[in-house]
């Protein structure tokens, strides 16, 4: 941003911080309000599939209750581009669902029910000068739209006894998570990682699966980044490389009980 700043003022990185904060604080605004207080209630800065995401003809209606921006990744900047592109991935924790405009009935979500999901919001460099930045429901080389994505579930757990049985043919040394191997300090705890994702510029999506060992259960954002390698990985050796933008569908945390003797998978 800095280095295109040079050439072009649009690149300041306070102005596009600017129109992120702004489109968010509008964007908040607009998905607590309710499904069918108004027909007419799209705000010039936030984009229509991310209060409609069934489309302009669709009588749905995005609702959100206490949202958190957990984070925004600034993914990529497409200087190049015309107009000039930068795509983001927000990362937001609340309650969501897609409610009938009419009735006033979830069609697809839970309103009582936290959950995590990404949208990816494409920032467009074509405004006027006191305010170039704006936010534009993009589409990918498929033609899909991609701005809204589903709802993605979150659980941690213990393994059960029975589980760890039909796992290893052998009973648990104990009922409590891992404890140290010979030599080792600290807890040995070790977590099974299983990942739903798709990815909408490939048309694709699959599942992955990895063991890791940490001294404490991961939070979401540490169990995001766990699997995003074993993604990648899945995606290249299927797809060939390319720019990646997986979004996550499904997150689960197993804490396998005590496994002295086995052998990492």
């Amino acid at each position: 941003m800095l280095a295109a700043g040079i050439a072009d003022e649009r690149f300041d990185p306070e102005s596009l911080e600017a129109a992120i904060r702004q489109t968010l604080a509008a964007w908040i605004t607009a998905v607590g309000e309710d499904a069918t207080a108004s027909e007419n209630d799209d705000s010039p800065l936030v984009a229509p599939a991310l209060l409609q995401p069934g489309g302009p003809g669709a009588r749905t209606r995005l609702v959100m209750r206490e949202p958190q921006i957990e984070a925004i990744q600034f993914w990529r900047l497409e200087a190049d581009a015309a107009p000039p592109l930068a795509r983001l991935i927000v990362e937001i924790h609340g309650r969501r669902c897609i409610r009938d405009r009419d009735t006033g009935e979830p069609v697809s979500g839970d309103p009582e029910v936290m959950t995590w999901f990404h949208q990816f919001w494409d920032m467009v460099g074509d405004g006027p000068a006191m305010r170039p930045w704006h936010l534009e429901a993009r589409v990918g080389r498929d033609s899909r739209d991609y701005a809204d994505a589903m709802g993605c579930t979150f659980t941690t757990r213990r393994e059960t006894v029975q589980e760890y049985r039909e796992r290893t043919a052998a009973e648990p040394q104990s009922d409590e998570p891992g404890s140290a191997a010979a030599g080792e300090q600290s807890p040995a705890r070790r977590f099974r990682l299983s990942c739903g994702f798709f990815e909408h510029d490939a048309y694709t999506g699959g599942d992955v699966e990895i063991t890791v060992r940490l001294t404490a259960t991961p939070s979401w954002n540490d169990a995001v980044q766990l699997v995003l390698p074993a993604i990648y990985t899945r995606l290249t050796r299927s797809t060939g490389q390319s720019a990646w933008r997986p979004t996550i569908a499904s997150l689960s945390v197993l804490e396998l009980l005590n496994w002295a003797g086995e052998c990492d998978p």
